[in-house]
């Protein structure tokens, strides 16, 4: 369809009871709203092959409606567990896992405010 521009979030509020969403092979791009699992009715939510990003965090019963392949700025959260009960044939399971940040350690409490923010920004950045 040609489609340019990141997904509405008002998609989710205000389609509640559609029943397949396909967006796959358009040009979106940012992250993939949250509001989208609100489509409880949604048999399936295709987005593949566009330029989305930003870490996926549905529950197993959301994340297995969706259909995301072809989409190299996703990742998988900490919250969806691919292990056990066949959740690894999920779309969702074949996303690389976030990445995050290790062995940070934040500088002593008596330092000045300056070094605290820049790891306060870095762990939030990390989160997104």
């Amino acid at each position: 369809m040609g489609l340019v521009g990141k997904i509405p979030v008002s998609m989710g509020i205000y389609l509640k009871n559609l029943t397949y969403l396909g967006l796959d092979n358009n040009m979106l791009d940012g992250p993939v709203p949250e509001e989208l699992g609100l489509l409880k009715f949604a048999n399936e939510i295709n987005l593949e092959n566009n330029n989305l990003s930003g870490r996926i965090t549905f529950s197993r019963e959301v994340g297995e409606k969706f259909k995301l392949a072809g989409n190299v700025g996703l990742c998988l959260g900490k919250n969806y567990n691919c292990s056990g009960d066949g959740g690894s044939s999920s779309s969702l399971c074949q996303l690389n896992p976030c990445k995050m940040l290790t062995n940070v350690n934040p500088p002593d409490v008596d330092s000045n405010w300056f070094p605290w923010l820049f790891w306060i920004l870095m762990y939030a950045a990390a989160e997104l």
